[in-house]
């Protein structure tokens, strides 16, 4: 298992004597962690891609994580990959937070451990809600939106829009809710051709009922037409009851299971197939009903707390799902288990924070000039390559000043048109994708699974942007002039991209040894295990994205610099070779080899040439300092 590390700065970490390791942490971004262990206890039968409801309150993350959560993501224990997840709400205040989460496998006969990352101040948005949900949902209404339409949270558009005057924000069993009046509130969804079943279905959402009326409609697509057609699930005299009706039907009567009408939360459930219903209330099948249901259509909406106008319901409504698939028994009572008392499903371990002194990020020294290895006065170097979840924001913020134009994919520098980088628009490859609907400031987010992996195509203009976008944040005197052709003043305070002689020293150079190693691990021969190159084997290999997160291969360089062999050709202020009197026509000088050459060509010697508005999938980089980072 590779193992993940726990590196600190303001921004980055910059490298020092070495470098602090230790298991299953995800990135030198990410401050703090915590284990989340699902009870195997609580899981009926091991089951695959299950939307895992993780809610807390801790003061850790009222204090550390983002004010709205953004940074707060999960892993599996000593994995890498990001795991799909939904922040349904989230209060800075208290910490409070209620978060779906998909885990691809839970076992019924050994715990199942999940890393809580958080503490990450720079990265965009992390969460991915569509993807918590598999491809059976076809609807997850959370109702928790205090006001407007409800959100379908597996991104099929079937919102839900709340009508004369339902009661939005009431407290749920997880989050918000929706309170009826028992007269004429319904939640309204448009989209009624999502949910004309015709073999099998199951519905479930938790229920609050109140008063004495006979029938309360929970969720349906019914229409009444003399013997009727559709399917709706309703209480009657406080009981459950499915009904499905066609030119044939089944129905549950509503005569089995307890009477709800408590004034506590229900979780009520039904499978539907077409020979038999089965019903669950808190966990327990109450009732199966055979018989033959040969459906028929209508065109009329999915409503909630309402049937076409009759059978109002009264009380609270909170998390209705509709799935296109028959739901084990297993599955609802695992669903039952996770939300009824989440703090039995999950315990939540205790904070593992980084090297921490006063709750100030420890820096690493600097790179001693003294140490030798041909650059004699001190600097500061990134331990890791920059990450798309750093890259995000500066886009972000460049476009919302304005000092950026997006046009086919491509972002390019405003007025003067220098190509920074490309979005998934350009190259389906590419780890930034850019909604032009979302609200200005939000638009560039990070593909799913991108998140933590150096940013690549980005090309050498794009990187130097960077650094006076991260410079200016952390009240630095930028480097680079674009407006005098990039001309950069390294006496400067800000940061850069670090020369030829600078990256070798750091990539290369034991002082103890006083000799410069073969490879960016500190030693002079190379191990499969130990970098990312062509056919080095690690998990990533044949995938999707062929670069490894920062971090992911213990080996460093002497001074602690991770991934200076391969993973990405990383820029460089140095020019390749003699340079013109045009810029853009000037190569710069890459180095250490990436994921898609052999080992001979991943050295700590391996350069390589760009025109500086190139972007590769190969190319990345890595900023640095002459002045101490604070």
């Amino acid at each position: 298992m590779k193992k993940r590390i726990w590196v600190w700065a303001s921004l980055v970490v910059f490298a020092a004597a070495a470098a602090p390791c230790g298991a299953a942490h995800i990135s030198s971004n990410w401050h703090y962690m915590k284990t989340a262990t699902i009870a195997a206890s609580q899981v009926e039968a091991d089951l695959t891609d299950f939307p895992v409801l993780i809610s807390l309150t801790d003061s850790d993350l009222a204090a550390k994580a983002q004010a709205d959560g953004d940074d707060i993501v999960f892993t599996l224990d000593g994995e890498v990959a990001i795991l799909d997840s939904e922040i349904e709400r989230y209060d800075n205040g208290t910490g409070a937070l209620q978060a779906w989460v998909r885990v691809p496998a839970l076992s019924s006969t050994a715990d199942t451990v999940l890393n809580m990352h958080y503490g990450n101040p720079y990265c965009g948005s992390m969460a991915n809600a569509a993807g918590v949900w598999d491809d059976h949902h076809v609807m997850v209404l959370h109702l928790n939106e205090a006001s407007g339409n409800h959100a379908d949270a597996t991104g099929n558009g079937n919102t839900g829009a709340p009508q004369n005057g339902v009661a939005q924000g009431s407290t749920g069993k997880v989050a918000g809710a929706d309170e009826f009046d028992c007269v004429d509130d319904v939640v309204q969804v448009a989209t009624e051709g999502n949910f004309d079943f015709t073999q099998q279905f199951t519905l479930s959402a938790w229920v609050r009922p109140e008063g004495t009326a006979t029938y309360n409609a929970i969720v349906g697509k019914y229409g009444y037409n003399g013997t009727g057609t559709g399917w709706d699930l309703i209480l009657t005299n406080g009981r459950a009851r499915m009904a499905v009706r066609g030119t044939s039907q089944i129905d549950t009567g509503g005569s089995a299971g307890p009477d709800l009408r408590n004034g506590n939360w229900h979780f009520v459930a039904a499978t539907v197939t077409t020979s038999q219903i089965s019903l669950y209330v808190d966990g327990v099948n109450v009732q199966n009903v055979t018989g033959a249901w040969v459906p028929a259509t209508n065109d009329l909406p999915v409503t909630i707390g309402n049937r076409s106008g009759s059978l109002p319901f009264d009380g609270g409504i909170d998390e209705v799902r509709v799935s296109d698939n028959v739901r084990s028994a297993d599955w609802l009572n695992t669903y039952y288990n996770n939300q009824n008392s989440p703090a039995t499903f999950i315990s939540i371990g205790a904070e593992q924070p980084g090297p921490l002194s006063d709750g100030a990020p420890v820096m690493p020294d600097a790179i001693p000039g003294a140490d030798g290895g041909g650059v004699t006065y001190d600097f500061w170097i990134a331990l890791a390559e920059t990450e798309v979840s750093q890259y995000v924001p500066f886009l972000n913020a460049a476009e919302t000043a304005s000092a950026i134009a997006i046009a086919d994919g491509e972002v390019r520098k405003a007025t003067t048109n220098e190509l920074y980088c490309v979005t998934t628009a350009a190259n389906p490859d590419a780890s930034v994708a850019y909604d032009a609907q979302a609200n200005l400031g939000e638009r560039f987010s990070a593909v799913s699974g991108h998140q933590t992996h150096p940013m690549t195509f980005v090309s050498w203009f794009g990187a130097a942007a960077f650094c006076n976008w991260r410079s200016t944040v952390d009240s630095r005197t930028a480097v680079y002039d674009p407006a005098n052709g990039w001309a950069a003043t390294l006496t400067n305070t800000g940061y850069r991209l670090p020369q030829e002689a600078e990256w070798y020293k750091a990539a290369a150079w034991d002082s103890t040894a006083e000799v410069f190693r073969t490879y960016g691990t500190g030693s002079d021969t190379l191990a499969a295990a130990d970098a990312n190159y062509l056919n080095s084997g690690d998990e990533f290999e044949a995938g999707a994205i062929r670069t490894c997160p920062g971090g992911y291969h213990d080996k460093t360089s002497p001074y602690g610099l991770f991934a200076a062999s391969g993973n990405v050709w990383e820029w460089c202020h140095s020019f390749y070779d003699a340079q013109s009197s045009d810029e853009d026509v000037n190569a710069h000088a890459t180095r250490g080899g990436s994921w898609g050459n052999l080992a001979e060509d991943v050295k700590t010697t391996s350069r390589c040439g760009f025109k500086p508005g190139q972007v590769l999938n190969s190319v990345g980089f890595r900023i640095m300092t002459t002045t101490a980072p604070q």
